[in-house]
């Protein structure tokens, strides 16, 4: 669908997954598949024109799990890159 699609101005994107999110590795590569889907969906984008960071950013929260604590430390990370005048790699989650 994205590669259909194309490039669309003004949309952005903002990912987040942790690392303890599921169990399930369908191709046995060692990650997980809502890590691996994310990071092929980023690729997809990227080579369709987005620009990382700008458009599209990813959180990646070690020992993150599906739960309302694992969104808290999200969300700082995405209010922060959603409402900056200027996007940078400075929004990467910080421990």
């Amino acid at each position: 669908m994205v590669k259909k699609k194309g490039f669309r101005k003004g949309l952005r994107f903002w990912f987040m997954a942790g690392t303890k999110e599921e169990l399930e590795d369908r191709n046995n590569n060692g990650i997980i598949d809502v890590i691996d889907d994310q990071l092929d969906l980023i690729a997809q984008l990227i080579c369709t024109g987005y620009k990382p960071y700008y458009d599209i950013h990813y959180l990646e929260i070690e020992n993150g799990e599906h739960n309302q604590q694992t969104w808290n430390l999200g969300i700082q990370n995405f209010l922060l890159w959603g409402f900056a005048k200027k996007r940078t790699t400075s929004y990467l989650l910080k421990k």
